[in-house]
């Protein structure tokens, strides 16, 4: 005989309730072990001058191509060694002398996005200290703006349309995100222990 899953709930609710702060807390702390990171938001505007002849949706497009390739380029050693080499008082003992290890720092440390159909690229850098922030994302931006063609050719122009703009507080992790999560993760363990703790018994006779 299949269970009633509303009764189930309604006599229940309180045991699955408590899971779902269970869990909430538990996510909660977890994400207080992790390191808190403030963030930099920069935004580009990409710019195809040799667009003679092209009509309005292929020249947004190919600028929009060109952005995902400068989305893709910022996580490499090359683009990061420019920003290490610019003129910015960037702390480079934070990123580890292991290349793998520095590579994966890096990686953690941006977070990029095109939007579709505008040639807009948003670059954010993600730093635990806030001015540090603030001066990897001065310097991210130097370099896009006056080395970018290095990467995607001479007829291209990268235009600084937003300033980078440091958060008051960390962003990441997310705790306040990361606790809904939680207590919806605990609500649906708690919803299957109390299935299964109600599932019919069957016996065998002899």
């Amino acid at each position: 005989m299949r269970p009633n899953y509303l009764r189930l709930i309604k006599y229940n609710w309180k045991k699955i309730f408590l899971f779902g702060l269970l869990v909430m807390v538990i996510a909660a702390a977890l994400s207080f072990t992790q390191p808190l990171n403030y963030s930099a938001e920069i935004r580009f505007l990409v710019i195809q001058k040799s667009i003679l002849g092209l009509d309005p949706y292929t020249a947004i497009k190919s600028s929009e191509r060109v952005a995902m390739n400068l989305s893709e380029i910022v996580f490499t050693t090359s683009f990061f060694n420019k920003v290490m080499e610019s003129d910015y008082n960037i702390d480079d003992t934070y990123f580890s002398q292991d290349e793998q290890k520095r590579r994966k720092q890096w990686s953690r440390a941006l977070g990029t996005n095109v939007e579709g159909g505008t040639g807009l690229l948003t670059v954010t850098v993600y730093h635990a200290d806030r001015n540090q922030c603030l001066e990897i994302s001065q310097a991210v931006s130097s370099v896009l703006a006056s080395q970018a063609k290095e990467y995607v050719g001479g007829d291209v122009q990268i235009k600084l349309v937003d300033d980078p703009l440091v958060s008051r507080y960390p962003v990441k992790p997310n705790i306040p995100m990361n606790a809904f999560f939680g207590f919806v993760l605990g609500l649906v363990l708690g919803f299957i222990y109390v299935v299964w703790r109600h599932r019919p018994t069957q016996t065998y006779g002899s």
